[in-house]
């Protein structure tokens, strides 16, 4: 009965290492990958401790890179989580907006 156990944990065991092994450097590859796309798009990294920096796997990306230390985003902006995304958006466009209609007066 025991030696049954034993080797499907033996397969177990070797299944998982196989799957770390490709995983993180394909994993490393295609951060490299999202990074260059968004940097031949004229985005930006920002610094550490900036936007979103509670993320240990993630990185803030901003063409305009004032935007990277801007107080009021990076209190929404905490974790980098889509919603919060939604809410800079809709920050950034009532800022538009309003400089918008200051030009025109």
């Amino acid at each position: 009965m025991t030696q049954l156990i034993k080797v499907p944990i033996k397969v177990i065991i070797i299944t998982v290492v196989l799957s770390l092994i490709v995983a993180i450097p394909v994993q490393i590859f295609e951060f490299g990958r999202l990074e260059h796309i968004a940097e031949s798009n004229g985005y930006l990294a920002c610094p550490p401790f900036t936007i979103a920096s509670s993320g240990m796997t993630m990185e803030a990306m901003v063409i305009n890179e004032s935007l990277c230390t801007d107080a009021e985003i990076n209190r929404i902006a905490i974790y980098g989580y889509f919603h919060e995304l939604e809410r800079v958006d809709k920050l950034l466009k009532t800022r538009e907006r309003a400089l918008g209609s200051n030009r025109e007066e």
